[in-house]
């Protein structure tokens, strides 16, 4: 976004709060230190409790400035963020690469039903335009612009035209500019380089950076929030192909100027899966080699368990491929199967001895907390780790706003997330339990006062709607990186739960087994 903001001549910042986590005062000086047209606040779901200060802040500060968020939290709910944080004037839904450029355009103007993929305020209503189609990933030549090619045609031809053999461009390259790495506190990002996943990613030289290759994932895991879980905003999946790639010769060209630029030596790819296209991967590494990058810098990377090889791995580690984290996220075929990773026991267990026998790093996640989770299935877990000498700390099951969990158990977490004295006034409406629900006026509650009876009963359903409204904003305030319990759709309680977790983290699986038949034993009682 920054770079496309230079591109149009706007004086561009960026200031990174994650990087330097500044209390909100100290935010509010940085942003009043000039006058801002346009401010963009992107972040995940679980970074909705900072925003909230941070846009307040930003308004207050420049009232007449257009504010503008995107990310994953405005796009998995778009229609609450404008509710839950008025202080944004539109929000993007879905990539923004074009959208912003469109903004840009129109920010005297504002008129925003002529941009794709908004969600924008007229009035008191809030309204959507129409959806955004993904940036689509083909290559071209500037002859024959209408035939397009894959990537795999490409290679075939040497990156040349059938027709009039011309180079190709691919498409995805020549619509999203490097990234702006100049406006970023690079310095900082260095600082903490170090990550647990390799000895070169641990060592104290190490000066790594991110690089994204490829965006969306071919797969529908239930727990991941990806392209298709928008069909609640606009009631149909988005339009293209969710999995695109930037061409090898783009990438090697953005790691080259990384290491000219800031001297890494090492990248963080933070695809989805990052191997998922097999011939890519090989041209990759090839471009890398020819480049003479492979001998100055290691990579790490995500990927699917079937997505791997021998001679892939073996191809990656001769580059530089230094890590692989991979989802495992249970043992079970019939979580497996419940999850939709596409993967088994068998295919984590190949692709872990083959990542090893590479001399490459296997780092593995799992998931604790899924529905219908028996202690068998965490028995299984555990002697996998054990088997496979992997150490895994699992993440607690967190089923974020819009993945196919969340709608499945939507009104679960609302149900755990109300206070006592909200469920009581849902099983038994009264002014008096209303009066003690909202007897502070706050931005939550505000217009809401006291009925009486014959009001309460007219007003029942929008109120019941307004409670509903609130617990789920609080469960969204307080989502984190699922290291810690949000929900639980287990039959375990929550001491349970996390008990049980340390005991896989710790692999005492026999205690596991000894919980097992405690259980059998109350039971039986």
């Amino acid at each position: 976004m920054a770079a496309i903001s230079d591109s149009y001549g706007f004086k561009t910042a960026i200031f990174d709060n994650n990087a330097f986590r500044l209390p909100i005062d100290a935010v509010r000086q940085t942003v009043k230190e000039d006058q801002w047209d346009i401010i963009g606040i992107s972040g995940l779901i679980t970074q909705t409790k900072a925003i909230k200060p941070i846009v307040k802040v930003c308004r207050e500060e420049h009232p007449a400035a257009v504010i503008v968020g995107g990310g994953g939290f405005m796009s998995s709910m778009p229609f609450e963020m404008l509710r839950w944080l008025p202080d944004f004037d539109i929000g993007v839904i879905g990539e923004g690469y074009i959208t912003w450029q469109e903004i840009l355009e129109h920010v005297n103007d504002q008129n925003w039903s002529k941009i794709k993929g908004l969600i924008y305020r007229e009035g008191k209503k809030v309204k959507l335009s129409p959806m955004r189609p993904f940036i689509e990933d083909y290559y071209y030549c500037e002859e024959h612009k209408q035939k397009h090619c894959t990537f795999d045609e490409a290679l075939k031809n040497d990156y040349k035209c059938s027709t009039c053999k011309q180079s190709l461009i691919n498409n995805l390259d020549e619509e999203i500019p490097f990234p702006a790495y100049e406006f970023s506190p690079i310095e900082t990002y260095l600082m903490h380089s170090q990550i647990p996943y390799s000895a070169e990613a641990m060592h104290p030289n190490c000066r790594r950076l991110d690089v994204m290759s490829s965006y969306g994932c071919p797969y529908t895991c239930y727990f991941c929030f990806h392209p298709a879980c928008s069909t609640e905003v606009y009631g149909k999946v988005f339009a293209g192909k969710p999995y695109r790639q930037h061409s090898p010769q783009y990438i090697v060209n953005l790691i080259s100027h990384l290491r000219q630029q800031y001297c890494v030596n090492f990248i963080s790819f933070l695809d989805e899966n990052f191997a998922v296209n097999r011939k890519w991967f090989f041209e990759f590494c090839s471009k890398l080699e020819e480049s003479g990058l492979a001998t100055l810098i290691h990579w790490g990377i995500v990927s699917h368990t079937k997505t791997v090889d021998a001679e892939l791995l073996q191809k990656g580690k001769d580059t530089g491929l230094s890590y692989i984290s991979y989802g495992g996220e249970a043992t079970s075929k019939k979580l497996l199967t419940q999850i939709g990773k596409g993967q088994t026991k068998e295919t984590m267990t190949a692709a872990i001895e083959a990542t090893q026998a590479a001399g490459v790093n296997p780092i593995m996640s799992f998931i604790v907390g899924h529905p219908n989770t028996t202690m068998d299935d965490l028995i299984e877990d555990c002697q996998f780790y054990i088997d496979n000498q992997v150490h895994v700390v699992p993440f607690f099951l967190t089923p974020y706003p819009a993945t196919p969990i969340y709608r499945q158990y939507k009104d679960k977490i609302i149900e755990q997330w109300m206070t006592e004295t909200e469920k009581a006034f849902l099983t038994d409406p009264t002014p008096f339990k209303y009066a003690v629900i909202f007897a502070k006026e706050t931005t939550e509650t505000k217009g809401l006062n006291t009925p009486s009876q014959s009001q309460l009963q007219k007003n029942l359903p929008m109120i019941k709607e307004k409670i509903r409204d609130i617990a789920l904003e609080r469960w969204v305030s307080n989502l984190d990186d699922a290291t810690k319990f949000s929900v639980n759709l287990t039959e375990f309680n929550d001491v349970e739960l996390a008990g049980l977790r340390y005991f896989m983290s710790t692999w005492d699986v026999e205690r596991l087994k000894k919980f097992k038949k405690e259980l059998e034993a109350k039971k039986h009682e």
